[in-house]
């Protein structure tokens, strides 16, 4: 989901998301060399700037988003925010060089648009700024629409495809059910709502070698008939994936701490790896058992999100608040997935890789994009970048996953995420879109 602070999938209420919000609604990813947290985290120092600056002590915010930023060099959402309340604290000079440096990296038009910065932005020493801000507003497509969902109100978040049946499968956070669209474009509840007692479905995974649907699932107050009661329980279930019979259900309940399991992935010999993003944990369970082990935390990372597996299955790139870290599945050991500084891993709620490449959906960028992450051969580093999508006029209601496909990427464009009001209700239906599944074209790799 998004991630829940700079950048994109959250919860608690999804009526967080928004630049802060998407900042709120889930940091997925702060790079370069930042991988599991140490002493306070990023988030926390997010957290007390904002408080700063909601009280208009921009010195102390500038004092603790410089912080977070240490934390994650190349997170352009913090840069923004630092920008933000240098300028409200009246370092222009500073404020507009870290606002260019945001916007070179690919996100920041929230601030450039806020009427706070109007004055900061105004005359020659802007120019820079305003340059960097025309060149991101120019919008990048290679997408089409696949297909489109006729419930206004799903407000889908996890998508899967099963290649044996050649069908996608589209989970519900609010309508708590999953659709399943066949190879004709015909739409049927594969799970009805709320049948056996499911939550807000996030990701999901397929495994057709065993003929299982794994889904990761929520307790949530933005879910049809959900309480605050439910808010912190998670559950992880599989699926018969023809018959849609539950399986499997392995379920965690606040201990004292909240849950989220927000993403999934399946590995060639059936073991199932899942985030946990309140937690800040990194579960898995072992082909053929019925209990989750930690593969990593509690609170080893901030808000880790999406997550996909490396090429020999020995290594699990997860994103979360600081970056992309990557995890020996042995050892359970963590690094920072190393890149160049002149991009940025950050603000990734679904991770999906593709040959030696990982293709990202950061709906934490101001605008959101859809990109893909060239690696080496070893699968050890990024060394490039290219934006797929950005500028969607769709994305204004949050893209957040998607789903590799016979050299297509299927994304959900415009999940929904905002459509719940200040007592968690959701909109009424004319104000809702129907949900677009949009597909790209994966071009050969070294292309």
């Amino acid at each position: 989901m998004p991630n829940r602070c700079p950048g994109g999938r959250g919860r608690r209420g999804l009526a967080r998301t928004s630049v802060i919000a998407v900042m709120l609604v889930g940091l997925a990813g702060l790079g370069l060399t930042a991988g599991p947290r140490q002493g306070t985290s990023v988030l926390e120092e997010y957290r007390r700037a904002a408080q700063a600056a909601g009280k208009k002590d921009y010195r102390l915010a500038v004092e603790h988003f410089s912080r977070a930023l240490a934390g994650a060099p190349t997170h352009p959402g913090l840069m923004a925010e630092l920008a933000r309340a240098q300028a409200l604290a009246g370092d222009r000079e500073a404020a507009l060089a870290r606002l260019a440096a945001a916007l070179t990296l690919g996100s920041g038009l929230d601030v450039v648009d806020d009427p706070a910065m109007a004055t900061a932005l105004t005359g020659d020493a802007a120019a820079g700024v305003r340059e960097a801000a025309a060149l991101l507003r120019a919008p990048v497509t290679s997408s089409d629409e696949a297909f489109r969902l006729a419930q206004r109100d799903l407000i889908p978040e996890g998508i899967a495809y099963d290649p044996s049946g050649r069908s996608f499968f589209v989970g519900s956070i609010y309508r708590r059910k999953i659709v399943r669209i066949d190879p004709g474009g015909r739409v049927s509840d594969f799970v009805a709502e709320a049948r056996d007692g499911l939550m807000a479905v996030l990701g999901m995974k397929v495994d057709s070698a065993r003929g299982a649907l794994w889904v990761a699932t929520e307790g949530t107050v933005n879910m049809r008939g959900g309480t605050a009661a439910d808010v912190g329980r998670a559950a992880l279930r599989q699926y018969d994936l023809r018959s849609g019979r539950l399986v499997k259900e392995l379920e965690l309940r606040p201990d004292p701490g909240p849950h989220l399991f927000n993403d999934v992935v399946v590995d060639r010999q059936g073991q199932v790896f899942v985030t946990d993003s309140e937690d800040g944990s990194v579960w898995r369970l072992r082909h053929g058992s019925g209990r989750l082990e930690r593969l990593a935390g509690p609170r080893a990372l901030d808000y880790p999100n999406g997550l996909a597996l490396s090429s020999d299955e020995r290594r699990l790139f997860v994103a979360h608040l600081a970056g992309i870290s990557v995890f020996n599945v042995a050892t359970g050991h963590a690094s920072a997935l190393p890149h160049p500084g002149s991009m940025t891993l950050t603000d990734i709620d679904g991770l999906y890789r593709e040959g030696h490449r990982l293709v990202a959906v950061q709906n934490g960028l101001t605008p959101a994009r859809i990109a893909v992450f060239d690696m080496t051969p070893d699968e050890d580093r990024v060394v490039a970048m290219r934006v797929l999508e950005r500028g969607h006029p769709l994305f204004a209601s949050i893209p957040t996953t998607g789903a590799v496909a016979d050299g297509w990427f299927y994304y959900i464009a415009n999940a929904q995420l905002r459509a719940f009001g200040p007592n968690n209700d959701i909109l009424p239906m004319e104000k809702l879109q129907q949900p677009v599944i949009l597909r790209t074209r994966l071009a050969s790799e070294g292309r």
